[in-house]
Order: C-alpha cells, then structure tokens, then sequence
C-alpha cells in the first residue's frame, strides 16, 4: 500500500512539472507592418503609372503617411496622405495614379506604417522617367513668348509650353542657359534638361550697371549651371566682380540676381529669334512698370507762370494724379497766388489733386522780422561752450509765435485757394546737436530733464567727438539715459504737437483735406536713431497724417533701387492701417529711366500705396514714358 502511494505521488508530481503551474498568458511576439505591392513591381519607367500597395499588421495600425519625394529635384516634397482612422486595423489598401512631371527623371512614393505598439516599416515605390529632349529652336520660340509676356505685363510666366510640354520657371531658365551656351559655341543640339529647383530668394538683387556685354551673361550662365550641378538649385544671385572683366577690360558690380537673369536671358533669344544672332549689348533691367499706381509728382513753385496749360498738360498726358506743389519754401517767400489759381483750376480740369508743398522749420522771412527765433547749436569747444545761435534761416520751433505763424499761413493757404491737401516739408530737426535753444532746454527742464548734465556732454574736445561727431549721443538714448531719453521725447512731441496743430486747422477750416508729410527714411532703418537726429517717428505720427512719404533717394544713400522694396515694407509696418505711404523715389542727380521704373516697381512691390517723384524740373525726358505707364 505504500508502495502504490508513493507511486501514485511521483507520478502526480511528474504530471504537475509537465504540464506547469503558471496562470501567466504566452508573451505576444510582435512584428512590423507588412508593405506590398501589387505583382511584386517597385519600379517603372513609364510616366504615368497606377500604385496600388497594401499594408497588412498582426497588430492595430496606429498611422500610415504616403509622400511623393523628388531626390534633389525642381519639385517640392508632398504628403498625400496621412492615415490615423482605419475600418479595418489590421489592413491598409492604397491605389493612385501618379504622372512623373516632364523635368523629374526621378520621382519616389513613400510609405511609412506604424502600429500601436511603435514598430514601423518603409517602403518606397519609384519612378524612374526618361528624359525629353527639346529642339533648341522649339526652346527659343517659347522663350521669346515668354519676353513678349513680360513686355505687356512686366512679369515672367510661372511656366510655358514647349513641344507640347510644359515647363516650369525653373525649367525654361535651364533650357535657356542652355540654349543660350550653345549658340555662344555655334551648337544647335537638341537640349536636355536636369530639373534643378528655384531658388530661395531669386530677387537678391544690388547689380548696378544697366547694359551688359553678351559677355557678362554667358559668364553668368555658366556659373549658375555650375552652381546647380553641385548644389541641386539654381544660386540667388551671381556676384561681381569676381570671375569676370568686360571685353574692353571694365568691370561690373553687384549682385545679379536670378530673377535678373531670367528676364536678360530671355530678352537676348528674343533678339536672336528676330536677328539670327545674338545683341552685342543689351539692358540689364528686369522690371517693368505696370498700370494702376497712382503716381505723384513735387514741383516747384517758381516752375509755374501766369498760363500754366503747358506744365498741366505734361502732367496730364503722363498720367500724374498728385502734384505736390511748393507754397513756401525755406526762403519763407510765397508761391505768387494767381500762379496758384491758374495751376489749380486748369490741373483740376485734368482730374489731377493739388497738395501746397510748406516747408515748416526754414522761412527766411520770418528770421529777418524775428531774428531771435534761431535755432541753438549745442556747446562746442573751439566755437562756444554755451549753446550758440546759427543765425540762418532756421527756425526754433518753440519760438514764442512762431508755430502760430506757421497755423496762419496753413489756414490762408486752404481758405483762399482750392487746394486738395497740404504736404509738409521739413517737419522735423535737422540734427541733434541743434535745438539747444533757452525755449527747448526749459521744457525739457520742466519734465524732469537734467539739462546741465545734458549740456556737459559737448564740453569738452574729447567729450564733443563721443558725444556729438561719434554719434554717443544716439547711444546714451539707446541705452536708455533717461535725461537724453526726456530730452528727445520732448522734441519728438514737439513735432507732434505741429503735426497735430496743422491738422485741425485744415479739419476746421475745409472738411476732406488730405494732410501728408515727407519724412527721412532713417525712421524706418533705423527708428531710435532717427528719433534722436530728427524727432519724426512714423508710428507716432501715422494717426494724424493721411499720407507720409518715406523720402528714399536711393543714391544719396549709396543704395541700389532695391532698396525701395524693403523701405516700404518697413514703413507699412510701422504705420499699420493708419495711413498710407506714398513711397519718394529719386528722379534728380543723373536717374536714369530704368532707374526710374526700377524705384517704382521695387516700391510697389514693397506695398506701396502711391509713389511721388521728387522732382518734376529734373525727370529725365525717357523717364516720363515710365510715369505713363505707371500712372495708367
């Protein structure tokens, strides 16, 4: 009997290490997504082709991204589609036709599936397409439409057709680099494109000089296929100097962007279409001027006579909507009132508004009956070392009468004559070594200006060359030296206060009056500095005025045209929706026409709300034919 129990118990014993005694579940094995295409094809040349892939799982399929990717390539990369809500979780079924884009030769589908559990899979379905070639007359028909294109509308078109294919902006500037080496060679193969994409900033633009050898842009074709070829995108600009002089040993300067190129190019196989051969020279300009902008235009005063039909008519037939004309210059004499009345009625005939032009803080006249209104220089050794008259035909603002003056005249100025506006001039300081006058220095005083300690900072030679010839005055309001910091908010609200002034005489005395300024463009690249130079700040004053015109004359400034764009970008928004910017561009010192169209299409394009001419005496005779067809 025990023997049998004993048996009995090895024998339960071995059964339970069999079998085990663990209630835990069999750890799961998990596995990536499975992705499959149909028939096992990963790959095609043909151009058109239907993917269909599908995408099993043991586990629940948390997302599936599919994304079209051209390796380097003109077109951008896409996501078509992202998947996070399946009826089944388990299974994926995706079929889409694709078409490759004429310049790709490589084009890839991607899949990428991932579970709940985090394990993912990729797979990538791709195109392989062969490339087109273009005859190159095929190429130079197309391009020469593209110029005409851009001579009636002053832009390139995003694409073209060429032998019944369309080409991107990218791809015809290829085919015209292209083209363009070979006709240099006396090669007429039939031309293959890569597809290199645009670049990021095509209009990185500062080239200066507006005709070029055919040299130049060979050079510049060349090195923009080079650059392409190794970075897989067409460069921004090409640079010179470097790598090129002139067939008559000159050189050319700035940077000649793509945007540049494009249109050159195109405008030299339009003149090969015509001619058979390539211009020797050509313009390097790249924009044009389209209709729509209302254009203005500053004249002087001592420009208008008894009969003012002639100048009227000018204006008119060029399609100027805005003249700004000088009432009151710096020498404080006065526009001769019949002259006024003359141009007015005959301009408003023409539909064209008139703003009397007032310069604010010069009047000769008025020196001459006040001359203790003059404005103070700041100490300087070797001159004064208390702040001294300048005894010109400057005017210290703050003059006891003197800013009731300027409101009388204002006043006279829209009562008697029917002007559409006034347009102040010089509303602002000079610099800010001036205004140091007894007026200003007790303001600043009664708000808390240490004006001693103010004054000791041109004491001394050392001092003078820091504080006023270094500019370590602008620093200090920089920085936040609150005695130069209520000092120039003092004058800025002095010019304020005229602004201010000004316009509710106007308001009072003629409703629908538009009141305007000219300003330093300094405000706008350099705000704290211009406040300090000039105490004229546009954010300021933009709820009063109707209109302020950034005054940028590109080459007093040492600027290309380009300039223009950026400068009214940054005076839109610094004024917000308050008022407008009629952009000022340069028509003196030798501006040339395409100069002219250049400022203007840079300040459009920069937002611009108008563009005003500075001035109607100095615009070259070609430039008015610019004016024109800006001013349609």
């Amino acid at each position: 009997m025990k023997t049998i129990n004993f048996l009995l118990f090895v024998c339960l014993t071995a059964s339970f290490l069999f079998v085990g005694c663990s209630d835990e579940a069999e750890e799961e094995i998990l596995t990536r997504p499975l992705i499959t295409f149909k028939d096992g094809i990963v790959e095609t040349m043909e151009s058109t082709y239907t993917v269909s892939a599908s995408i099993t799982s043991d586990q629940a399929l948390k997302e599936v991204k599919i994304e079209k990717i051209f390796p380097g390539k003109e077109e951008p990369d896409e996501v078509i589609e992202t998947i996070t809500s399946f009826s089944d979780p388990a299974l994926y079924v995706f079929e889409k036709e694709f078409t490759v884009p004429i310049t790709v030769q490589k084009m890839q589908i991607k899949f990428h599936a991932i579970t709940i559990h985090g394990l993912y899979s990729d797979e990538i379905f791709t195109f392989i397409a062969e490339q087109s070639a273009y005859s190159q007359s095929a190429i130079i028909n197309a391009l020469a439409t593209v110029y005409a294109q851009f001579e009636a509308t002053g832009e390139l078109p995003d694409e073209v057709k060429v032998s019944g294919a369309t080409l991107k902006k990218s791809a015809y500037y290829e085919a015209a680099c292209r083209v363009l080496l070979q006709i240099q060679k006396g090669v007429d193969d039939p031309i293959t494109l890569t597809g290199y994409p645009l670049p990021a900033s095509p209009d990185a633009d500062s080239f200066i000089e507006k005709e070029i050898p055919i040299e130049l842009l060979f050079n510049q074709t060349t090195r923009q296929l080079n650059y392409a070829a190794n970075n897989n995108v067409f460069a921004n600009f090409v640079s010179y100097p470097q790598n090129f002089v002139g067939p008559g040993g000159e050189k050319y300067n700035g940077q000649f962007s793509f945007n540049r190129s494009a249109v050159v190019l195109t405008r030299a196989l339009a003149y090969y279409k015509v001619n058979g051969s390539l211009p020797a020279k050509l313009s390097s300009s790249y924009l044009k001027a389209s209709s729509g902008t209302p254009m203005g235009v500053w004249i002087w005063g001592n420009t208008l006579s008894d009969d003012n039909r002639e100048i009227v008519d000018k204006l008119a037939s060029n399609h100027v909507d805005e003249v700004y004309l000088l009432v009151k210059g710096t020498a404080g004499t006065k526009t001769a009132a019949n002259r006024l009345t003359d141009f007015i009625a005959k301009a408003h005939e023409k539909k064209i508004k008139v703003h009397f032009w007032y310069i604010v803080n010069e009047d000769g006249v008025y020196m001459a009956a006040n001359p203790n209104a003059s404005i103070y220089h700041c100490p300087k050794p070797g001159v004064d070392l208390e702040p001294y008259p300048m005894n010109d035909q400057r005017v210290n603002l703050l003059y006891p009468g003197y800013k009731e003056y300027v409101l009388d005249n204002i006043r006279s100025f829209v009562k008697d004559f029917d002007c559409d506006g006034v347009h102040l001039d010089y509303v602002r300081y000079g610099h800010f070594v001036y205004s140091f006058d007894p007026q200003s220095l007790e303001r600043a005083s009664s708000l808390g200006c240490n004006t001693t300690r103010l004054l000791a900072f041109f004491q001394t030679a050392a001092d003078y060359k820091k504080y006023a010839t270094d500019n370590g005055f602008v620093d200090l309001y920089k920085n936040n030296d609150q005695d130069v910091v209520k000092w120039v908010e003092m004058r800025k609200k002095v010019i304020n206060e005229y602004i201010v002034a000004i316009k509710g005489v106007m308001d009072k005395e003629k409703s629908g009056l538009t009141l305007s300024a000219s300003f330093m463009p300094d405000g706008i690249t350099d705000p704290k500095y211009a406040d300090v130079f000039y105490a004229q700040n546009y954010a300021l004053n933009a709820s009063v005025l109707d209109v302020i015109s950034p005054m940028a004359y590109f080459k007093a400034y040492g600027k290309p045209t380009s300039w223009l764009k950026a400068i009214t970008e940054t005076a839109k928004t610094l004024v917000g929706n308050q008022c407008d910017i009629f952009t000022g561009i340069q028509g003196y010192d030798g501006v040339t026409a395409d100069q002219l169209n250049e400022q203007i299409q840079f300040s459009i394009s920069g937002g611009a709300d108008g563009v005003v001419v500075f001035r109607y005496e100095t615009i070259p005779a070609d430039g008015w034919n610019v004016i024109k067809e800006w001013g349609k």
